[in-house]
């Protein structure tokens, strides 16, 4: 059973990730203020879908759980546990209505977009194959026209045949291999809404994590209440 301390943690955590964003060091910090396993596993999966370095989640943030404990953590998170920005290849299923999900969903949106860019992908070589939205076969001519509704299902292959290696200014420009503006390219004209979208494909990441300091003040009062907590259920 949690200790009332954790309970009053948890909540506190709750309310702090509404707002900020944190890496896998600063999940490990804050798993780190709870006492109890069940605390840490149910604060752990709510961790993850405001992490902002998903693919050392599991070897940072659960450095300090026991083999079992991440197995169960890896469980309750299901496929999006897996994903990796670096090589997203593989197979997904996806519940939009969740935050993590439909995150996961807009960056492979993205990637599908820079693999065009880079003319890694064409006509022919499509990055999202055997797509279901709803349970319902769907062909997508154009990823930039497909919208993403933060609802329902969505069930793909990822394929990913390069990578990128466009600077911002390329990427600004909608030129590079596979932009149009340069030899042979087929990608976007520059300037269009097509190219602003794939520009945004670059470093440009909105799931910045909090700085240091506030973390530190945060946990600073996290600990502030634990103690208090704990005095009250001594006396």
């Amino acid at each position: 059973q949690d200790s009332p301390s954790d309970d009053w943690l948890m909540a506190f955590i709750d309310v702090f990730l509404s707002v900020f964003y944190v890496n896998s060091e600063q999940a490990h910090q804050m798993l780190d203020t709870l006492a109890w396993t069940s605390s840490k596993l149910v604060t752990a999966v709510a961790l993850f879908g405001r992490t902002t370095d998903l693919e050392r989640f599991v070897t940072t943030a659960l450095r300090s759980f026991a083999p079992s404990q991440k197995m169960e953590v890896v469980y309750s998170l299901g496929i999006v546990a897996s994903y990796h920005a670096s090589n997203p290849t593989g197979r997904y299923n996806l519940t939009l209505s969740r935050p993590i999900d439909f995150y996961i969903a807009r960056q492979l949106q993205n990637k599908w977009q820079t693999e065009l860019l880079n003319g890694n992908a064409d006509g022919l070589r499509q990055c999202w194959r055997n797509v279901r939205l709803d349970q319902k076969p769907i062909q997508i001519e154009d990823i930039a026209d497909f919208e993403l509704a933060a609802h329902g299902s969505l069930e793909l292959d990822f394929v990913e045949y390069g990578h990128d290696n466009l600077d911002d200014w390329q990427l600004r420009e909608g030129k590079g291999k596979g932009g149009k503006g340069s030899p042979g390219g087929k990608g976007p004209k520059s300037g269009s809404r097509k190219s602003a979208v794939a520009a945004s494909t670059g470093n440009e990441n909105p799931r910045k994590p909090i700085e240091d300091e506030l973390l530190t003040e945060f946990l600073n009062k996290v600990n502030l209440m634990h103690n208090m907590s704990d005095v009250e259920v001594n006396e």
